[in-house]
This record gives structure tokens, sequence and C-alpha cells, in this order.
């Protein structure tokens, strides 16, 4: 009867489309944002880098620098303080540093402090070291350089090992065997988008490593601090990431800064400089 029609039409709630989130959806993180603050990120341990970095699962950091100023060193060093200091298990895709055995070889003697050899490390130690990486540090074969075969493994990764950061390094080594005719500002914006996605569905932290265009030496002889416009497909690599990293080096002077060029979420840091110098004998940077 009439009645009830008024009824139903009275009592009716909409139907909202998927993919629409209004407040009501988020409220229990909103409240705890307004009760707690933003959340900090991971930090390093290291003050002056602390003060400008902090980690956080979720985003894509790019990291850039003059190739041989220590890039992958600078970034190594760190991870191994995240895995120390947070239990962040790591996943690399490496074909930079290959065989895989040099890199484990380098990472063991970042965390023992000594050069690798048997003259700096017992056998029950380098045992113990080998256990800790077996649980801690994970590597991507580096033959096959499908983007989407590397996302795959990582997968793998995160639901069997509980990685927190995947590394790619770097990002000219990959490949997309979905995407072979594409205009090369389309492929690196689509790429990253997936890399971000990635990111945020899987909730780990991705790290990829870019090399810059060929940059002109200063009056001084050194190489200017670049950034990511400095790479190929600039304007979209900048605005992709989330963080940008630049590791730069003097040579003359033998020490090495970490510039914060871009940072996207002001209470996980901001732009500025870290100062360090390299110890050779271990892969470790102190400030």
């Amino acid at each position: 009867g009439k009645d009830a029609v008024v009824q139903c039409f009275d009592g009716a709630k909409d139907c909202t489309m998927d993919g629409i989130q209004e407040l009501v959806d988020v409220e229990v993180a909103l409240d705890e944002i307004f009760e707690h603050g933003f959340e900090k990120g991971a930090t390093f341990g290291i003050p002056s880098l602390d003060d400008i970095l902090t980690i956080k699962t979720g985003l894509l950091h790019i990291v850039t620098g003059v190739p041989s100023h220590g890039k992958s060193f600078m970034l190594n060093y760190l991870l191994t303080r995240l895995n120390l200091i947070h239990d962040w298990k790591v996943a690399f895709f490496s074909p930079e540093f290959y065989p895989v055995s040099h890199h484990i070889a380098q990472t063991i003697e970042t965390y023992g402090g000594q050069r690798f050899c048997k003259d700096n490390y017992t056998v029950a130690v380098y045992e113990k070291m080998k256990e800790y990486l077996c649980r801690n540090m994970f590597w991507i074969d580096p033959n096959d350089t499908d983007i989407n075969s590397v996302m795959e493994r990582a997968k793998y990764l995160i639901r069997k090992k509980g990685i927190k950061v995947l590394v790619i390094d770097p990002f000219n080594a990959l490949t997309d065997k979905e995407r072979k005719n594409q205009k090369q500002d389309e492929y690196i914006s689509e790429f990253l988008q997936k890399l971000r996605w990635f990111g945020r569905k899987y909730d780990v932290a991705v790290f990829l490593i870019m090399h810059p265009v060929k940059l002109q030496k200063l009056e001084n002889g050194q190489y200017p601090v670049c950034d990511l416009y400095s790479c190929k497909g600039a304007s979209e690599i900048n605005d992709k990431a989330d963080v940008g990293i630049t590791v730069w080096r003097n040579k003359e002077e033998d020490y090495a800064e970490l510039h914060v060029t871009k940072m996207k979420f002001r209470n996980l840091g901001k732009n500025g400089h870290a100062t360090f110098k390299f110890n050779v004998n271990n892969g470790r940077y102190v400030e």
C-alpha cells in the first residue's frame, strides 16, 4: 500500500560507488593522527641524517648521483642500519653488484666492520653472520630483468619472508616486456607509477637508483650536486618520487654528502644534507 511505499523511500540509503571514501571510512585513522600527530619514519641512528630523512614503507625513494660517487654503497650501509635497528628485512635486485656472492661479501663486511677474509673472522663468527643474512637479506635473480618478474619475486618475499624494503639498482637494468614500442617519457611515467603502486599496495619501502645524464664539471673540477631533474625523463621522475636522494662525493677532500632534494611528507624529513667519511675497509660511513 501507499504507506509501505512511502516508508521505503523515507528509509532508503544511498548506494555508494566502489572506490569512493568518506570521512567515516577513515575516521579511526584520522582520530589517531589528531591524538598523536603524524607518524614518524624509521630512523638510522645517525643524528645529522635522522634530522632530514626518515623512512616509511609504502613510498618510492629515488636515489641518484654521479657514477662512482657511492650511491650503492651509501644505500647498502643505510639499509643495514635499518635492518639492525628496526628489523626491516631487505630484498635486492642489483645487477650492478654481480655476482651475488660479491654483494653478500660486501654486506658481511659492513655488518662485521672488517674486510671479508678468514684473517678477520673466526669460523664461528662467519657462520653466525651467514645465518643472520639468510634471515634478513634476500637477492632477486639479476639475470631476469623484466620488471614484472622482479615484482612477482618481491611479492613472494613479502609473503614468505616479511621483507619491508625492495631495492632496484639501477633503473636502466630493468625491462618491461609488455611495453616494447613506447615513448621514453611514457615508459618512465608508467614504470614509476607501477613501482609506486607496488610499494603502497604491499607496504614496502621501494628504493630505485637512477643515473643522471652526463654532467659538466665545475671550474673547481668537481661535479655539481645533481637532483632528480638531472635524470632522463626528469619531470616524470620528480613528480612520481615521494623522496629524492642524491649521493655526492668530494674526491679532493675525500668525503661524501647525502642530500635530500625532495621530501613529499614533512613529518618524514626535509631538504638538506649530511656529511660523511667513507671507510674503505668495511663499507661504513661515519659522520
